[in-house]
């Protein structure tokens, strides 16, 4: 409590604390990193599916040549804009704000952003609806823990990140208040890919299986097509439920191009899509606004 109270004044006393050329990637490593994308990549596409209402979305992230995220959009099956975030980086490259809308509820809220490089903390603050965010980060720039506490300041909802020795997260739990609701348990192969999924759903007591199986990369050692199977567990042996083509679409910027604005990136066209129902791995978009694994969407 006594880290969130010293972010807490940090926000209210931030014009005055922020020093001349912050540098947010002093605290973190850059969004992109944080994945199992490699190269100079600078969109990543794919289509989600929402659990409960089976709909599917498709949703796109936009990277910089830092890798830092500049926006992560949503739209639906008509290709209708549903929601987006756009972050912001000042003129020395320093992560400033993020602002989210959603069209369907015809709703937006900004953020504003707090380093803290002592503390390995970044604090967001909403501006109209004053709520508090708070990201730790472990000393190689990886978060570690998330918390977004409300205008009474007691706890929204956490996410809980665990590496093994090479930062690659082998374990997510997602908690609205005190309460987790999920976990996810990742267990990686040679390749570098993750294998296998596991996912416990605490209030509903259900446990399932992800299993992967890779079948095509680029030639930047990304994977741009894979079967994902689903299995149900708690009988006597697992259930398998359905089995589905992950397909996903990436852009890359041209090696010999001097800034994103006057390059023409090459893309990476993957297969022809099909469905995806594989469960997102605790992806997060800043300041708490609903992601993937808030809503019960699936990649």
């Amino acid at each position: 409590m006594k880290r969130s109270m010293t972010l807490l004044t940090l926000l209210l006393a931030a014009p005055l604390l922020l020093p001349a050329e912050p540098a947010h990637l002093e605290i973190m490593i850059p969004d992109l990193q944080d994945t199992d994308l490699k190269g100079p990549v600078k969109s990543v596409e794919v289509k989600l599916c929402r659990n409960v209402s089976g709909e599917f979305t498709t949703e796109k992230r936009e990277y910089d040549r830092t890798g830092n995220l500049l926006k992560i959009t949503e739209r639906d099956e008509e290709g209708e804009l549903v929601d987006s975030s756009t972050f912001a980086y000042d003129e020395d490259g320093c992560y400033e704000s993020m602002v989210y809308r959603n069209e369907e509820k015809d709703y937006s809220t900004e953020w504003k952003v707090v380093l803290n490089p002592e503390t390995r903390e970044i604090a967001l603050r909403e501006i109209t609806g004053d709520r508090i965010a708070i990201e730790s980060y472990s000393p190689d720039g990886y978060l570690e823990k998330y918390r977004l506490l409300g205008a009474d300041r007691k706890p929204v909802l956490a996410r809980d990140y665990k590496r093994d020795e090479n930062n690659r997260l082998t374990k997510f739990t997602y908690i609205e208040g005190r309460s987790p609701v999920y976990t996810y348990f990742f267990k990686w192969a040679d390749n570098g890919f993750i294998d296998m999924e596991g996912q416990i759903y605490h209030e509903e007591k259900e446990k399932r299986r992800h299993t992967y199986e890779y079948l095509v990369t680029d030639d930047h050692g990304n994977w741009t097509q894979r079967i994902m199977v689903r299995y149900d567990i708690g009988g006597k042996k697992p259930v398998k439920v359905y089995e589905h083509t992950v397909v996903r679409s990436i852009e890359y910027y041209e090696d010999n191009a001097s800034s994103p604005e006057d390059s023409s990136p090459e893309t990476k066209p993957s297969s022809t899509e099909e469905t995806i129902t594989t469960d997102a791995s605790g992806t997060t978009d800043h300041a708490g606004n609903p992601t993937p694994e808030d809503q019960g969407v699936s990649e």
